[in-house]
């Protein structure tokens, strides 16, 4: 496939972490009808490609837990340090956080190349004669 612009992909199913491109819906259906029949699948499905940026991660609560979590462990210090915390706060740090992990990914070379997400999902069955 040399243009992802508007690729397609295919896979045994929408849930699957493991989807080929291909430059065409048709050539999809034929790559996605191949790979069923070669792991004898009975189906298989066909989407647009959609490129999307990176991932972002929510994690900033869960940082905040274990680090509760690390004090009172270590200091018997109250649990709910962070209980007050605003929304726009939580917002914050994992608008920091993503920022940091971006920033580390770019660094050490870690950045993928593209993101795509499966849009328009359409499922064929597989029919060997």
């Amino acid at each position: 496939m040399t243009n992802k612009k508007d690729s397609w992909m295919y896979a045994e199913t929408e849930c699957s972490d493991s989807w080929g491109f291909a430059d065409s819906r048709e050539e999809a259906i034929a790559e996605g009808r191949q790979r069923a029949i070669d792991f004898e699948y009975d189906s298989y499905v066909v989407a647009k490609a959609d490129k999307t940026k990176s991932p972002k991660i929510e994690i900033a609560e869960i940082v905040l837990e274990q680090f509760e979590d690390y004090l009172y462990d270590r200091t018997n210090c109250e649990d709910y340090l962070f209980s007050d915390a605003t929304k726009e706060h939580i917002e914050e740090l994992n608008t920091r956080i993503n920022h940091v992990l971006k920033s580390w990914m770019r660094e050490f070379k870690y950045e993928p190349n593209d993101f795509y997400v499966p849009i328009e999902i359409e499922s064929f069955t597989v029919l060997i004669k």
